[in-house]
C-alpha cells in the first residue's frame, strides 16, 4: 500500500511539474516573440506591436483555460465539498478574459468557437500573419 501511495504521488508530481515547465516555456516564448518584434519593427510602441502580440497572449490564456477544463473533467467537475469546478464554455471564457481585455475581437472569438482544430495553433498563426503584414509595411516589402 505504501508503495502504491508513493508511486501515485510521484506520478502526480511529475504531471504537475511537466505542466508547470510547459507554462514557463510558453511565457518565455511569448517574451522572446515580443523582443523579436521590437528588433524588427521600426516604430516601437506603435499599434503594430500590439496587433502582433495580442493573439499570442490570447493563446497563452486559452492554454490555461483548456488545462483547467481538462483538470475539471478529470476530477468529475466537483470537489469533495461538492463545489462546481467546471470553468464554463470557451465562449464564456473568451468574452470575460479575452474580449474584455482587448486581446480578441468578438468576430475572432466566433471563428475560434466554431474551429474544430487547435485554437492555440490558429491564434499563433494569426499572430504570425499580423507580423508579416506589419513587417512588410515597416520595411516596405511587398
Amino acid at each position: 500500500v505504501v508503495f502504491a501511495i508513493v508511486f501515485y504521488t510521484g506520478n502526480c508530481f511529475i504531471v504537475y511539474k511537466d505542466l508547470f515547465n510547459f507554462g514557463c516555456r510558453l511565457r518565455r516564448k511569448i517574451s522572446a516573440w515580443s523582443v523579436d518584434l521590437k528588433s524588427v519593427l521600426r516604430t516601437p510602441g506603435s499599434d503594430a506591436e500590439w496587433r502582433c502580440v495580442r493573439h499570442m497572449l490570447a493563446a497563452q490564456r486559452t492554454f490555461y483555460f483548456e488545462m483547467k477544463k481538462k483538470m475539471a473533467e478529470h476530477h468529475g467537475y466537483t470537489t469533495e465539498d461538492g463545489i462546481l469546478k467546471h470553468p464554463g464554455t470557451f465562449a464564456d471564457f473568451a468574452e470575460k478574459h479575452l474580449v474584455q481585455k482587448g486581446l480578441l475581437l468578438k468576430e475572432e472569438v466566433n471563428l475560434l468557437a466554431g474551429f474544430r482544430g487547435s485554437k492555440l495553433l490558429l491564434l499563433s498563426s494569426w499572430s504570425q500573419s499580423a507580423f508579416m503584414e506589419v513587417s512588410a509595411v515597416s520595411h516596405h516589402f511587398k
